[in-house]
């Protein structure tokens, strides 16, 4: 599917972060907001391969749980590029990488250092 240039900057501005660096991720946080509508978002921007990621409170994994197994969402096997990250998850996450960055910067390895 190749669309329009506008058509996917508009797709990818709705998401909250897009990180493109040879693979692409999204990633929606999802406070108050329709978790669905969300999930049909990232269906729209499902020919890009791109890993999706849906960061919620762990009281809405349920939720998602549920939302992902309808056959929209399975048809188009956006089930297989789509996660949920919790909020603790995710600072766990945050402060993990960064004890390792910190840690693994003095020794300049070439493939991991800046």
């Amino acid at each position: 599917m190749n669309a329009p240039k506008e058509r996917i900057f508009d797709l990818l501005s709705r998401a909250n972060v897009f990180w493109h660096k040879g693979i692409s991720h999204a990633f929606e946080v999802v406070i108050g907001g329709d978790m669905k509508d969300v999930l049909f978002r990232f269906l729209n921007i499902s020919w890009l391969n791109a890993k999706v990621f849906i960061v919620a409170s762990e009281k809405r994994k349920h939720e998602y749980e549920e939302l992902i197994k309808m056959p929209a969402f399975s048809i188009f096997s956006i089930i297989r590029q789509c996660d949920f990250i919790s909020i603790p998850q995710l600072i766990k996450m945050y402060a993990l990488t960064s004890l390792w960055k910190q840690s693994i910067d003095k020794l300049r390895l070439p493939f991991v250092s800046r």
